[in-house]
């Protein structure tokens, strides 16, 4: 399994010649009382939260051109929502399935995130390595545990982001770059995601990075080599996901507070 706080993936690409052969994009359906349900169980009670949900997700498959390689890099990015506004997700787990024309499995890796906020979203962005360019590729969800809180949705402070840029590089690939701040007393470890979107909102590309020890109210500049192209459409708009991954971050401690 691999860990939301790993060190960020996929700079070999950029030595390398690519060439998009495939891609792809997901937009989940609304948020229904249909959400299939999971159960946290506890020493103390059962209950029952709804089932995190992938609002978007895209992909693209870059054949690796180097002597004696048939090795092929998929660059995935999700969003993940959490339709329930009083419970905390911890380390929710999400899968991502590549699978060829015929249906049959190519390579299947778990993500575990650190949490995730009630009502809120979380993205991250990585790769999956085939040796055959895949037909499909999803996200699924596995599982997580949801605590009950008793902190509203708007008391988990947001790291705020600025001057958030799409940079064109040779041909159609573009990178990311921006800063963010900040906003807790003490210092923290961020990932930061930005999900790219065309002109009709939907999530093309985009890519994680990783900061550490960020000082309160220190704006902290940041680069993300995304290898995306721009395959999927044409990028439009943009929106930044920041997280904290310090052990005991805030948002953690402010969902179990008492």
């Amino acid at each position: 399994m691999r860990m939301f706080n790993r060190s960020p993936v996929g700079v070999a690409l950029a030595m390398t010649v690519l060439t998009v052969l495939s891609a792809g994009l997901t937009i989940s359906p609304s948020v229904s009382a249909s959400n299939m349900p999971v159960v946290n169980s506890t020493p103390l009670a059962k209950q029952v939260f709804k089932k995190p949900i992938v609002k978007h997700f895209a992909w693209q498959s870059y054949p690796v051109i180097s002597l004696g390689s048939d090795e092929v890099f998929t660059r995935w990015i999700v969003v993940i929502y959490n339709p329930n506004k009083r419970a905390y997700g911890e380390y929710p787990t999400f899968r991502i399935v590549a699978k060829d024309a015929a249906g049959r499995l190519l390579a299947s890796e778990e993500e575990t995130l650190t949490g995730l906020i009630p009502g809120g979203k979380v993205a991250v962005s990585s790769q999956i390595s085939t040796r055959v360019i895949p037909a499909t590729v999803e996200a699924q969800i596995v599982d997580g545990d949801f605590v009950k809180t008793k902190a509203k949705p708007s008391s988990f402070r947001q790291f705020i982001t600025s001057n958030i840029g799409i940079i064109p590089i040779s041909g159609d690939e573009f990178d990311l770059s921006g800063e963010v701040t900040n906003p807790y007393p003490t210092a923290q470890n961020v990932a930061i995601t930005i999900a790219v979107k065309n002109i009709d909102g939907q999530v093309i590309g985009g890519n994680t990075t990783y900061l550490d020890k960020i000082q309160p109210n220190q704006v902290t500049p940041f680069y993300a080599e995304s290898t995306w192209t721009w395959a999927n459409g044409t990028p439009v708009t943009y929106e930044a996901f920041v997280a904290p991954r310090t052990f005991l971050d805030p948002w953690t401690t402010n969902a179990l507070k008492k």
